[in-house]
């Protein structure tokens, strides 16, 4: 197989219940930071000629913070299964966080199957492959959230990324040849790929591409601010987050940032989500008895 970028992204759909950055934490003030900067990764990887790179692009943020190989083929698998739609083209990166928050992500050592063995369109249905979903378990994701801030899409991505420390997955309409390194230009004539940010230079955004090693320079590309800011707003940015969804949500709701999350301030959220969660059980439980005595009482007249 040839290294080529076929894509696979599909636009995101709008969601207001996407947790933002910029809602739970302070970014750091653009002059603090540094002119360069770089996060390290496990490799360079190669989706082939398939549709597969929402995948490819999420897993590799999980393994940039696990430190573990995933399977991206797995993922796509799931991540179909998610949507309903096996044979339709490509995936959302909303869909592909979802997969790594459910389900978990399958260690690479586990994976029965690679692209260099099984086909795409065999691959892409999970009916095809072993249940290996509590292999995936262990790791799950607590959360995901919608990278957006006080800033433009370009530096938002920029903040988040030193802030957080972790590459950011992003999408844009692909419409260059494989070898190009500084990705120049706005065209909607492409296709959708999903493509990961993993630090920045003089000539911007430094991108890892799912090609393999021959694509751009050494498997990554340079992308500007205008570029940035047009297709961010079309297929979003998104990365992993360390709390649950309820965590967030209880941030949110007593206008905690995150820097302001002390032990006992973690304590007090998390109580308090266990007090709701066992309200809601006895609710459950109640409903449940009275169902019961009614059913009792019914058949006694």
């Amino acid at each position: 197989m040839q290294d080529k970028i076929v894509g696979g992204l599909l636009k995101l759909p709008p969601d207001d219940r996407d947790f933002k950055v910029g809602s739970i934490m302070t970014l750091p003030k653009l002059e603090e930071l540094p002119k360069e900067f770089k996060l390290k990764t496990l490799g360079i990887k190669n989706q082939y000629q398939s549709d597969y790179c929402s995948a490819f692009s999420t897993t590799l943020v999980s393994e940039a913070q696990e430190g573990v190989e995933l399977s991206p083929e797995w993922h796509f698998a799931v991540s179909k299964m998610l949507s309903g739609d096996v044979q339709g083209w490509g995936q959302d990166l909303r869909t592909a966080c979802e997969v790594s928050v459910k389900h978990g992500d399958l260690l690479q050592k586990d994976a029965p199957y690679t692209l260099k063995d099984k086909s795409d369109m065999v691959l892409r249905d999970i009916k095809n492959w072993p249940n290996l979903f509590h292999l995936a378990i262990g790791q799950k994701k607590k959360s995901y959230i919608k990278v957006k801030g006080p800033y433009d899409d370009f530096d938002d991505i920029r903040a988040t990324l030193f802030k957080l420390q972790t590459p950011i997955m992003i999408g844009l309409t692909w419409s260059w040849g494989m070898n190009h390194y500084e990705l120049k230009g706005i065209t909607d004539d492409g296709f959708g790929h999903a493509i990961t940010v993993i630090g920045w230079n003089d000539k911007g955004l430094i991108l890892q591409n799912s090609g393999g090693i021959r694509v751009g320079l050494n498997g990554e590309h340079v992308i500007g601010r205008e570029e940035i800011n047009h297709f961010v707003s079309q297929y979003g940015a998104f990365t992993f987050l360390d709390l649950s969804p309820e965590e967030v949500k209880e941030l949110m709701k007593r206008g905690i940032i995150l820097e302001q999350l002390s032990l006992m301030n973690k304590a007090l959220i998390l109580l308090s989500i266990l007090i709701k969660k066992l309200h809601e059980n006895t609710k459950k439980t109640l409903g449940f008895i009275g169902e019961l005595v009614e059913g009792v009482f019914n058949k006694r007249n």
